[in-house]
């Protein structure tokens, strides 16, 4: 079989790294089961080049997009499947009037979970409902993603101080793809009003700006009503007391349904709404059940991808939150497993009961690390602390 995976050509240069992401390819296909080309690779004519975008996040230009369209009907007629990334609407729309077997693939926007994943769509009905089976499966580790970031956060952190059935509005940087209506950027601050009438009067309204574009709805921001916070999106997404989730098109909409929240978007995502998302990429076996004619899903055989890809392009989003309250912990673990160390070192001086005492000391002495270790436990990390007991008694022989 033959795979081409191509970016967004119409909105960005080919050869532009940060919007190019086929180096998956090197992660999602092992072996020699697919002829896997990259669009990058193929020579294309200087007169399509010049008609392409220069910069990425481009528009090309209306008369432009009929000869560009007839020239990768023809370059893409060898291949039996294209995989295109990240591709607008109207991109989508292009490339479906000439290929009929194409995956559409984005970054999943559920990206509090351990990996990062994505989300796929095809315009094969074939395919699609391959991915949609896949799903049904994947559901299950969302969720139990979802419920155990709630857990971490709310097993660290004091509850917060909201008014119960509390409102969130979500705000998002001023230009970007998802606020993009085809006409102009949207923003909250262009429903304010029926965000305020809309709500009940006992709605405590709370806005959370985009951390990269703080100076957004500035209507939003100086309303009376409305109560700026800081506060990390998955602690508030965690509060018991945040009922209803509140955006133009953010990927927090998708992720608040998996923490139980009630949500209101007011404009649709550029991600396909019939767009599945996908934990299994990294396994050969989800590939080769998606693109065998077989229709028969093993889905023993899919297995979360265990490698998490976030450093290699820093694709962190609001997970990097989540990953400093973990790393705290295994910093809390590390220090107390040094100290105890520590004291079976020095057992050639101190008696046997002296370690425990000195044990039984350092635990109590800090009430936090205390909770910290009971919590762990409870994550099925006891093993550490198992370890440590049979050193201890090893050393009491």
């Amino acid at each position: 079989m033959k795979i081409l995976f191509l970016s967004d050509v119409f909105r960005h240069p080919i050869h532009h790294a940060p919007t190019n992401h086929d180096w998956l390819l090197n992660l999602w296909f092992q072996g020699d089961d697919y002829e896997i080309v990259r669009i990058c690779d193929l020579v294309i004519s200087d007169d399509i080049i010049n008609l392409l975008p220069k910069t990425p996040y481009a528009t090309v230009e209306e008369e432009n997009i009929s000869p560009i369209t007839e020239y990768f009907r023809e370059i893409t007629k060898p291949y039996d499947v294209l995989i295109a990334f990240e591709c607008t609407e109207e991109t989508r729309n292009i490339l479906n009037s000439f290929h009929n077997k194409i995956v559409f693939i984005y970054f999943s926007p559920l990206r509090y979970c351990d990996r990062q994943t994505f989300s796929l769509s095809s315009n094969d009905l074939f395919l699609q409902q391959k991915l949609e089976s896949v799903s049904i499966k994947a559901t299950e580790y969302y969720y139990q993603q979802a419920n155990y970031v709630k857990e971490l956060i709310n097993n660290n952190f004091p509850k917060l101080e909201y008014p119960k059935n509390s409102t969130l509005l979500v705000g998002q940087v001023e230009e970007d793809l998802s606020v993009w209506n085809g006409h102009t950027f949207l923003c909250l601050d262009d429903y304010l009003s029926e965000i305020i009438t809309s709500s009940s009067e006992k709605t405590s309204f709370y806005y959370k700006a985009h951390p990269f574009s703080k100076n957004n709805n500035p209507e939003i921001r100086a309303n009376p009503v409305i109560q700026n916070t800081d506060e990390e999106i998955y602690r508030l997404l965690s509060s018991d007391s945040i009922n209803e989730v509140v955006t133009t098109s953010s990927s927090v909409a998708e992720e608040a349904h998996f923490f139980g929240k009630k949500v209101t978007q007011f404009l649709h995502s550029y991600i396909p709404e019939n767009s599945k998302n996908i934990p299994y990429t990294m396994s050969m076996s989800f590939w080769n059940y998606l693109f065998e004619e077989t229709n028969t899903l093993q889905t023993k055989t899919l297995t979360v991808d265990s490698i998490d890809i976030r450093p290699i392009r820093k694709l962190y989003w609001g997970y990097k939150s989540i990953l400093e309250l973990q790393s705290f912990q295994t910093e809390q673990i590390s220090s107390i497993k040094q100290s105890i160390d520590e004291f079976i070192t020095e057992n050639d001086r101190t008696t046997n009961s002296s370690i425990s005492i000195l044990i039984d000391q350092l635990i109590s002495k800090n009430t936090e690390l205390e909770r910290q270790i009971v919590k762990l436990q409870k994550r099925n990390m006891i093993s550490i602390l198992s370890n440590i007991k049979k050193r201890i008694k090893k050393s009491m022989r």
